[in-house]
């Protein structure tokens, strides 16, 4: 009788430590799927905070792809998937969509050794989508239509050029994000 309670209770025991051991390994993948996540969203947002950057050097020099402005794109860690392409023209401005739009630019982010692929990096494609462009008040377009309120002797030109920008970034494990924003640049002269 005491052989089969001890039995029964060894089993009951090795039973409770089978379910504390898979417990274990499904939170550990909890983790580490959200800790990847958590990576590939990271990566996104700052791939498209650097495509910020270089849409305000592309805007400023000139809305032409030139071997400098390439340069100074290229160190920010961005690639220009195609330098004959004006960034941001020629799409709808309503769509939307993450999964339609056409790549602009690439950010690979090393996490290992330089200029080599490692299993851990971060890859985005950055689309910018042009919105529409708008004449600011008192700018010279108002003006000559007749505005004569608050801001004409200083507002002699301007205005501004609405661009959304969407990052789709892959991570390590499949995981993936996706973020947007909408930018204006603000045309002075």
């Amino acid at each position: 009788m005491v052989l089969v309670i001890s039995l029964l209770l060894l089993w009951v025991l090795t039973m409770v430590a089978v379910s504390a051991m898979l417990l274990t390994a499904t939170d550990l993948k909890i983790s580490g799927n959200t800790y990847f996540r958590a990576q590939a969203l990271e990566g996104s947002e700052r791939a498209r905070q650097l495509a910020v950057q270089a849409v305000e050097v592309y805007l400023q020099i000139g809305s032409n792809w030139t071997p400098g402005l390439l340069s100074r794109v290229n160190a920010l860690g961005l690639e220009v998937v195609d330098n004959n392409r004006n960034l941001g023209v020629g799409r709808s401005p309503l769509d939307r969509s993450a999964a339609t739009c056409v790549v602009d630019l690439t950010y690979t982010e090393n996490q290992g050794a330089a200029h080599t692929f490692q299993p851990n990096d971060i890859e985005a494609a950055l689309c910018v989508i042009r919105r529409g462009a708008r004449v600011s008040s008192g700018a010279g377009a108002a003006v000559a239509e007749g505005y004569g309120g608050l801001g004409v002797g200083v507002a002699g030109g301007g205005g501004a050029l609405y661009l959304s920008m969407i990052s789709r970034a892959a991570g390590v494990g499949g995981s993936r994000a996706v973020t947007g924003s909408d930018y204006r640049h603000v045309i002075t002269r």
